[in-house]
């Protein structure tokens, strides 16, 4: 009787009703002999074996095999299905059981490596969660001259994407790219060290700690929508610096912020106040380089015993440009001292209020009280826009 499923075409005289089928322990399994004639027919062909070696297919046999069925476990009960189909509709590999789920295992041998797709051009698709069980896995991309998409989406320009761009990259080498469809929301920029966040808004709900440069490019604003806004060293004596580029300004904007502050005395604390334009000793500002560009925007008047009856009506005039500055006076009622307290508060004329450097300002005393007040100090608040 042959011994194996090749010995047919020499012995089909000797042929019985089962063939023997040899594992490498030399105890066979059997294989029904209607099965094997019904080779290329419709008829299922069943090989019932027991074996480490049940089906080996290769020039050396057993030794070095091209491809090796293994059923040697007792409880065997699982296995591999392969599903054919018309032409394009692919082939499927799945997993047998008589278990509801089944895992199956894919290895490479020792430190070998597993290829997916190693000669086709078309896409890999899991269809379920990828998880990695060795510790501190890698994903790597094998073109160093390109970049490596990550995308939730069916391509690389849908949904929210990173882009990781080779260390031999033409004009991006090591950069990153987080995206939203095909936009750069934020790049890394490697050959600058620095993270350019667009025209996005950077906002933390915490502190943020620069170990280096904050730079901003073009008119950005630094804000917060609650609370305070604290910018500070955090150790040692370190100074803050703020530095304009070229010829521009630093501007700070808000109640009190940026405002610079003068006075003028035109009386002194034991003068009667007098009407008159430039009135007193001192009635004039020069308005110096720091000022340049500056508007008015607070006024105030002092007096250091209260006048009686009537008012005091104090106009700012700039001689240089030849306006008033204010389209409401300043005032200080009967028996007060503080134009604060006045009935109609001063207001400073939108049109009129810039000052430039080397202006003349000039304090027009316009009216007095019927007995008149004692000293007059001016306060004067300037502000770039």
């Amino acid at each position: 009787m042959p011994t194996d499923i090749k010995d047919l075409s020499t012995h089909t005289a000797d042929l019985a009703d089962f063939i023997a089928v040899q594992d490498t322990g030399g105890t066979g399994g059997k294989v029904a002999l209607s099965s094997i004639m019904a080779l290329g027919a419709s008829t299922a062909f069943p090989v019932n074996v027991a074996s480490a070696t049940a089906l080996t297919v290769g020039p050396n046999g057993t030794t070095d095999p091209t491809l090796t069925i293994d059923t040697v476990a007792g409880t065997c009960v699982t296995g591999i299905k392969v599903t054919g189909n018309a032409a394009t509709s692919g082939v499927a590999l799945a997993a047998l059981s008589s278990g509801t789920d089944e895992d199956l295992t894919i290895d490479a041998k020792g430190t070998g490596t597993i290829t997916l797709a190693g000669t086709s051009t078309g896409t890999v698709i899991a269809g379920a969660d990828v998880v990695f069980s060795q510790a501190n896995p890698e994903i790597r991309g094998g073109d160093t001259d390109g970049a490596l998409y990550i995308s939730p989406s069916t391509t690389n320009a849908l949904g929210g994407n990173i882009l990781l761009y080779g260390d031999t990259h033409a004009t991006k080498a090591n950069d990153i790219e987080l995206r939203a469809t095909a936009g750069v929301e934020l790049h890394y920029d490697d050959s600058g060290s620095l993270w350019d966040f667009g025209a996005n808004l950077l906002t933390t709900t915490g502190g943020a700690t620069l170990g280096g440069t904050l730079t901003f490019t073009g008119a950005q604003t630094l804000t917060t929508t609650t609370g305070q806004l604290d910018i500070s060293t955090t150790a040692g004596n370190g100074d803050i610096v703020i530095t304009p580029h070229g010829t521009g300004s630093i501007k700070l904007v808000g109640a009190g912020a940026g405002v610079r502050y003068v006075q003028i005395v035109p009386f002194n604390a034991t003068t009667d106040c007098a009407t008159g334009d430039g009135a007193g000793d001192v009635g004039y500002l020069h308005i110096p380089e720091e000022f340049n560009g500056m508007d008015l925007v607070e006024v105030h008047a002092e007096c250091i015993t209260a006048g009686t009856t009537g008012t005091m009506d104090v106009q700012i005039y700039n001689v240089t440009q030849a306006a008033d500055m204010l389209t409401t006076k300043i005032t200080i009622d009967s028996a007060e001292t503080g134009s604060d307290t006045a009935a109609a508060a001063a207001v400073i004329d939108a049109a009129n209020d810039d000052v430039a450097e080397n202006d003349m300002l000039r304090v027009d005393v316009d009216a007095v009280h019927t007995t008149a007040a004692n000293g007059l100090w001016v306060t004067l608040g300037f502000r770039l826009p």
